[in-house]
């Protein structure tokens, strides 16, 4: 099997956008993870905001983010991917000049922020885990 290294041109699509408003213009850079001790991705979104996106988009917590990657490295493996994420924290503002500022846009899956805010205070004897999780969801 041939193995081709990434070139530039490979990123066919691109897209990011939150609450549907495209914001890719504005990205330095997005970083997307999958940690070995979690079952799920994270995203960071690096940004020069120049628009003052946090109130014209409405960019806070829970917020929708759609990104959009197609490849065309000639492989059985090109194709276009969506991922989705929720807004769960604004990091690293800096005010780069007095029409911009950069931060950092950090973003999980909507169910890892639901599980984070959901707090259970009560005991579940003589239940089976499942039973407990379906009598609390």
């Amino acid at each position: 099997m041939k193995i081709n290294s990434p070139q530039f041109g490979d990123l066919k699509t691109f897209t990011v956008s939150i609450n549907s408003h495209d914001i890719t213009e504005s990205v330095v850079q997005v970083s997307i993870f999958q940690d070995l001790l979690t079952p799920f991705p994270s995203c960071q979104i690096d940004v020069i905001d120049t628009v003052n996106m946090i109130t014209k988009y409405n960019l806070a917590a829970n917020a929708n983010v759609n990104i959009k990657l197609g490849t065309t490295q000639g492989h059985d493996t090109d194709s276009e991917k969506s991922l989705n994420f929720v807004i769960h924290d604004i990091g690293n503002k800096v005010q780069q000049n007095h029409k911009a500022f950069s931060y950092t846009i950090l973003c999980a899956p909507r169910e890892f922020v639901n599980n984070q805010n959901a707090k259970v205070c009560k005991s579940f004897p003589q239940k089976r885990p499942d039973e407990i999780v379906k009598s609390v969801a």
